[in-house]
């Protein structure tokens, strides 16, 4: 039990201090990266392009987590994001979500695991607004505006 405080304890920390944090902070903290199961399938085209990006700029903006208690509340299911295995609420303090980035992430992992020369950190950060989850899923993916051809002249 008091393993499961001094985690909500140093999540609370985390998240109070509104920054940008590295997937080695959080692994030093014992904690693990889930992604709620009814999101979007992952595209291995999208995850080559990304790992392409990733490549060549880094990781150019955080993506955005929650604590993993906060989905479940929700009633949304939530699993490791590597295993597939369900976070449950007994397991849910060692655990935050992705709610953005999942394609990024595992281009992450698929180039930490076969690019010896790739040596860069993925970085994470809590919401600036407190709504639910599936709010938050939903504006993050549905409320975007994506380049169109003429686009990429201008912002070249």
């Amino acid at each position: 039990m008091k393993k499961v405080k001094e985690k909500r304890e140093q999540m609370l920390k985390l998240k109070e201090a509104m920054q940008i944090i590295t997937l080695a902070v959080l692994q030093s903290k014992g904690i693990k990266i889930a992604r709620l199961a009814g999101n979007r399938n992952l595209d291995p085209k999208i995850v080559k392009a990304k790992k392409k990006s990733l490549k060549e700029t880094g990781l150019l903006v955080p993506a955005i987590i929650v604590e993993a208690s906060l989905a479940l509340e929700e009633s949304l299911e939530v699993v490791d994001f590597e295993t597939g295995e369900a976070v449950t609420e007994e397991t849910a303090d060692d655990y935050v979500v992705l709610v953005d980035a999942n394609h990024r992430y595992q281009a992450h992992l698929d180039l930490v695991k076969l690019d010896d020369e790739y040596n860069k950190d993925f970085s994470v950060m809590f919401p600036l607004q407190d709504i639910d989850v599936s709010k938050m899923l939903s504006e993050i993916n549905v409320a975007t505006n994506p380049w169109k051809t003429a686009d990429y002249g201008k912002g070249a």
